[in-house]
């Protein structure tokens, strides 16, 4: 009896653990910066960046803004709330979106690899898209240090 209860406590949790990794998005708070993947000239891979970023809060809210114009005048082209629902897996809800109207009200499925804490490569389709999308994001770190 006492071997059973031991293992019934390890198997409690240890599903405990997964359950918390699972739901747990604190490695996503923070600014990032969209990326595009390019190749040099002699094919290797870089990461790009684009004036795109997305800020990811603990609360579980998110924008995106960009720098529309030599003058830098910022724009934020997205809002919404955002929440980790499975293993690499999160789920978005756009309450406003100056790019894509269509996807205002929608929860908006995502895919996510995180290579590098600072990394995250996501991959999504829109509504009536026949392919899916994929972004490159590097988080933006005090001073000038990048992961690239």
């Amino acid at each position: 009896m006492k071997k059973f209860l031991t293992i019934l406590f390890v198997a409690f949790c240890s599903c405990t653990g997964v359950l918390v990794a699972q739901t747990d998005a604190s490695s996503l708070v923070g600014v990032w910066q969209q990326h595009q993947l390019t190749t040099d000239e002699l094919g290797n891979p870089h990461l790009t960046p684009v004036s795109l970023w997305k800020v990811m809060t603990a609360d579980g809210s998110f924008y995106t803004f960009l720098i529309a114009s030599k003058d830098a005048v910022a724009v934020k082209t997205n809002e919404g709330t955002y929440k980790l629902v499975g293993d690499s897996v999160i789920e978005e809800s756009v309450t406003a979106s100056m790019t894509a109207p269509a996807i205002v009200g929608n929860v908006n499925t995502l895919y996510y690899e995180q290579p590098h804490p600072d990394v995250l490569h996501v991959s999504y389709r829109l509504p009536k898209a026949t392919r899916d999308a994929k972004e490159y994001w590097v988080r933006v770190k005090l001073g000038l240090s990048g992961v690239h």
